[in-house]
This record gives structure tokens, C-alpha cells and sequence, in this order.
């Protein structure tokens, strides 16, 4: 199948949003750290939950990687970022459906990527999802603009992880999703076999 079309009739894209497949290899991001143990384990987790995205159509369809992360996997940036972020439609409206949703998901996603990836002793859970504050902007009428997911993550059978399951892990990465930003120019990153996620792209011509 082609990754593309998975994307096809997406209809939160912009009429102007242009879509072209870019394949990058986060393996190979992660593994130009290894000589830094605190960088490369965050990379490693990093590729574990884009992955579980990736492998989920009900978020890869609706969420758009951006920041310091895509500037890294894509750009080669050499900037050191322990956030992800993405942005997503104003169709998919913030509230608390929207929230049992991304922790049902990426629950059930987490544990199949990191087992995918050969990461089979570690362990990866939603431990919060909050509202951010609110900050008004002109035809959005949503009561706070972005949800931050904390994942947590520990090695299996230590005492970490059963802070993990307590939802108290000391290990936690953020997961930042902005519900105000429209998104007109799109690439899609093949990571994995053919799996895919929408993102930002910085380029004017395909």
C-alpha cells in the first residue's frame, strides 16, 4: 500500500496543505548519540513513541510533529530538545473524550512499538494528561489550547516500574499537543516499515 494513501481525504488539511513522502530513519538519529548515555536513552524513548503514533491511523492522521524533535529526525539539527511536539485540526476538538482517547491509544500502542523496535525491556505509560492554560485567539473557541501528555518510562522488573504503574515514574518525557496552529504545508516521514507521520515541513517546493 502506499503510505500516501493513507492520507488521502484527510479533511482537516488545509485546501493548500501539500503533502510528499520524505523517509527518514530515526534508528539512525537515535544511534548518533550513543557515546552520551542520558541523550541516547531519551532518543531511544523519543523512537518509541513516534513509532506507537505512527502505528496508530487515529493519531497519525490527526497529529503533526513539529519543533525540536522533527528540526533533529529530519533537518539534522544538532539542537537537544527532551519535549515533543505537535500540533493537530481544530476538528479534533479538545475535551474529555479527546483525552480517554489519546491515553487509550497510545496505552495500547506503546507496549506494541517498543517490542517492534526490539526495546523489549522497556516499559512505557501514560502517566497524566493535563489542559494547558487558556490563551485566546481569534476563531477559536476552545476553553484551553493544548493538552501535555507525560509519558513515563523504566526498565522492566526494577523498582522504577512500579512507580510507573503508580503513575509516579521519575522518568517522564513530554508530550505537547496544540489544538490553535493551522497547518499548510505538510510532508509526510515514513520511519518504519510503512509506518507514517504527518509533519511540518520548512520546504516551499516538493
Amino acid at each position: 500500500i502506499n503510505p500516501l494513501e493513507r492520507f488521502v481525504g484527510i479533511a482537516h488539511l488545509s485546501a493548500y496543505a501539500m503533502l510528499c513522502l520524505y523517509r527518514h530513519s530515526a534508528a539512525e538519529w537515535v544511534d548518533r548519540v550513543q557515546t552520551n548515555d542520558a541523550t541516547y536513552t531519551q532518543r531511544q524513548i523519543t523512537e518509541i513513541i513516534l513509532h506507537a503514533i505512527s502505528m496508530t491511523p487515529f493519531l497519525s492522521r490527526r497529529l503533526y510533529l513539529k519543533g525540536g524533535v522533527l528540526m533533529g529526525l529530519v533537518y539534522d539539527s544538532p539542537r537537544q530538545t527532551s519535549d515533543i511536539d505537535f500540533s493537530t485540526s481544530p476538528d479534533y476538538l479538545p475535551d474529555n473524550q479527546t483525552t480517554d482517547e489519546l491515553r487509550k491509544y497510545l496505552d495500547g500502542s506503546l507496549p506494541r512499538a517498543a517490542a517492534t523496535l526490539g526495546y523489549i525491556d522497556t516499559v512505557l505509560r501514560v502517566q497524566s494528561i493535563n489542559e494547558q492554560p487558556h490563551k485566546w485567539h481569534p476563531g477559536i473557541s476552545f476553553s484551553f489550547p493544548a493538552l501535555e501528555v507525560k509519558i513515563g518510562y523504566a526498565i522492566r522488573g526494577t523498582p522504577q516500574e512500579k512507580q510507573l504503574e503508580r503513575k509516579e515514574a521519575s522518568n517522564v518525557v513530554p508530550l505537547d499537543i496544540n489544538f490553535n496552529e493551522k497547518t499548510s504545508r505538510v510532508q509526510i516521514l515514513k520511519l518504519a516499515d510503512n509506518e507514517t507521520l504527518l509533519a511540518y515541513s520548512l520546504k516551499r517546493e516538493f
